[in-house]
């Protein structure tokens, strides 16, 4: 006989009372944190439509945590309009929405119910390679006067407001995401009609998304959002202010606006006709955005998820056979663009951004530099132009982005979670290839984790929380598909017959072991790397300067290329930088040297033959980087061949540098 399911958990059931106990006060415990912030969003002082929105899902979530998880998918991806439109930004609504419903879903009993689950071991590693990373993040920072104490009042004042520099935040909305992936596999279990409602709303909010997409394009939008996107009116897009990002995301809500379209007879909330209305706008949207690489990916995976549409009949040769052909046309297509864009200077700016994470990954490549740490580390490793451009950046790849932060550690358990639900997706999709909503939410994932090697959309808010209920979304209809093959005949239990699958198996001890095993490793070789500084990447790529040299009176100078950088230590309020031309020729003019520090503009000074002193002031450091980084622009270059009789030197340089002189003012 079938044994009875006990109380549920959002990864695994246990079984027995004291289990049951454990797991009751874990998740209370786990409910704290989200707790908290919701409750000071509704008693502090902050606007009465922020607090009636948020109190909304905290209510939801109470009552009926399916219906929260509906309000989530509604509100997460128009968050950022809503903050922009009821001048409210910088506040992070969206997020505030996802800790709302997580509070009321963990404070919640969850029924008993049976099915597909998380992998819960990937999910758990992760989170604790996260918390780890934040605790070292945090004793670092205790080694800075104030900074500690300052971070804890950002956090408990201004959380959803300020950015912190210990990685809180980011490493919360990476542990948000893992939770709202067991949440909605878990209210899947309970209440199966969230396989129409759930993409249904996903895909309303998307319409809405894009049909502000499309206002703004013609000028028809409040005062803030037009003034906002007024600086990319050539790219569109209203609910981001990445367009790339936004093609992700429009990308990904295509597929499932189209897979619950090809439903036709078998959908129940909507006729055929809005879903392919939707899926139009959608596209519409996409096309808006003006992402070459979210167009390019969308129209391949609308080839491979045509045939595996149209061939559902087929024999699994042929439907193989049809997809590899597909495949290969759009992996030559794909390398003939390449080749065609080798000297674009995107193409260049693409292998410099990827050059940056490399360096990265080689100073710490087992844990990274910390969560969160990625932006305000990476002056040390940019190269002098993007350093100029920018002063810091992301990674412009999601995936390189979380080996930056957390190491190959954490790309594995990363890959792990996502992957195996994609995994059991395809598997469940193979045995049942006529489920066109699974095919259309797994086409979606795909999609943006493939626009993710090309940019960071899981950074921003409005499309990682729905990217994540969707992949919640797979692992429910994927594992369900599953479930279903494997139904017990001969009296035996789902959980015995298919392990992994089914959700009344309890949390055994190697789990909970292993998880504290990984969080202790974590933690030691964070604090171990934390006590080697992290410093500038001793590169030419990195400071765009030549090898020490020294004239005939002794003076050492290092060449400058048309990009050049200088770092000097944290504390320094002020830099002397020695400059020359060093000839005085006709038809070489002096040079103009511009200085940016952090980005912005540093002033510019005029530097001939004789040593010329750049007086460059340097702000706050708000951040626990131990560098602060001067960057050099020379904008004409020029060889010495050409201008000095009987020199070689076919080097293009631009001036000589001298040994700077720094200064620290109280």
């Amino acid at each position: 006989m079938r044994r009875p399911a006990l109380a549920e958990s959002p990864l695994r059931l246990p079984r027995g009372g004291a289990l049951v106990w454990r797991s009751r006060a874990v998740r209370l415990a786990l409910a704290a944190v989200p707790a908290w912030f919701t409750i000071a969003v509704l008693v502090f002082n902050t606007p009465w439509t922020t607090k009636l929105l948020i109190g909304s899902v905290l209510t939801a979530a109470l009552v009926s945590p399916s219906h929260g998880l509906l309000g989530v998918a509604l509100v997460t991806p128009l968050g950022h309009l809503l903050e922009t439109s009821l001048g409210l930004e910088p506040f992070r609504i969206g997020e505030a929405v996802v800790m709302a419903f997580l509070a009321g879903w963990l404070a919640r009993p969850w029924p008993a119910a049976s099915g597909p689950r998380v992998p819960a071991a990937a999910g758990w590693f992760l989170a604790a390679i996260v918390v780890a990373s934040v605790g070292v993040q945090a004793w670092s920072a205790a080694a800075y006067p104030g900074e500690l104490a300052d971070t804890l009042q950002v956090l408990y004042q201004a959380y959803y407001l300020l950015p912190d520099h210990i990685g809180f935040g980011a490493g919360a909305r990476l542990i948000e995401g893992i939770a709202l992936v067991a949440a909605t596999t878990t209210l899947f279990r309970a209440t199966p009609w969230l396989a129409l409602s759930l993409p249904a709303v996903l895909t309303v909010a998307a319409a809405l998304a894009a049909a502000s997409s499309l206002l703004v394009a013609y000028g028809i939008a409040p005062a803030a959002v037009l003034a906002e996107h007024a600086r990319t009116a050539t790219r569109t897009s209203a609910h981001v202010g990445d367009v790339n990002a936004a093609a992700s995301y429009f990308g990904m809500m295509l597929f499932v606006a189209l897979g619950m379209a090809a439903r036709r007879r078998k959908a129940t909330i909507w006729p055929s006709r809005p879903w392919v209305a939707v899926a139009i706008i959608e596209a519409a949207a996409l096309w808006m955005t003006g992402s070459r690489t979210g167009i390019a990916v969308a129209v391949i995976a609308f080839g491979v998820t045509a045939v595996c549409a149209l061939s559902a009949s087929w024999r699994p040769t042929a439907r193989a056979a049809a997809v590899t052909a597909i495949l290969i046309t759009a992996v030559l297509a794909g390398g003939a663009r390449a080749w065609t864009l080798r000297r674009d200077p995107g193409t260049a700016f693409r292998r410099q951004f990827t050059a940056t994470s490399v360096r990265m990954i080689a100073a710490r490549p087992a844990l990274g530099v910390g969560v969160g740490r990625y932006y305000d580390a990476s002056p040390l490793f940019l190269t002098a132009q993007m350093a100029w451009m920018y002063g810091f950046q992301n990674a412009h790849n999601f995936f390189l982005q979380v080996v930056g932060e957390l190491g190959l550690v954490g790309l594995g358990c990363f890959v792990g979670f996502v992957g195996l639900i994609v995994a059991r997706g395809a598997r469940a999709l193979a045995h049942r290839p006529e489920d066109t909503r699974l095919l259309g939410c797994l086409a979606g994932v795909v999609v943006m984790l493939a626009t993710s090697l090309a940019g960071h959309p899981l950074l921003l808010d409005e499309v990682a929380f729905p990217f994540w209920m969707l992949l919640g979304l797979v692992a429910g209809l994927g594992g369900s598909v599953l479930i279903d093959l494997r139904r017990p005949t001969d009296g035996v239990d789902v959980a015995e017959r298919a392990p992994g699958l089914s959700a009344t198996d309890g949390p055994r001890s190697w789990r909970t072991v292993a998880v504290l095993v990984v969080f202790a490793v974590a933690g030691f070789g964070g604090l171990r790397a934390a006590g080697q500084p992290l410093v500038p990447a001793a590169s030419p790529g990195v400071d765009g300067l030549e090898p020490w040299e020294t004239d005939t009176d002794g003076t050492r100078y290092r060449w400058t290329h048309d990009y050049a950088s200088v770092f000097v230590p944290r504390g320094a309020t002020r830099v002397y930088i020695p400059a020359r031309l060093p000839i005085d020729v006709p038809g070489l003019d002096p040079a103009i040297v511009e200085a940016h520090v952090a980005g912005g503009n540093a002033g510019s000074t005029l530097v001939g033959s004789s040593w010329t002193v750049l007086n460059v002031v340097l702000p706050p450091l708000p951040s626990l980087q131990r560098y602060k980084r001067v960057d050099l622009r020379v904008p004409r270059t020029w060889q010495p061949a050409v201008y000095l009789p009987g020199s070689s030197d076919l080097r293009k340089v631009g001036v000589q540098v001298g040994e700077v002189k720094v200064f620290y003012e109280n």
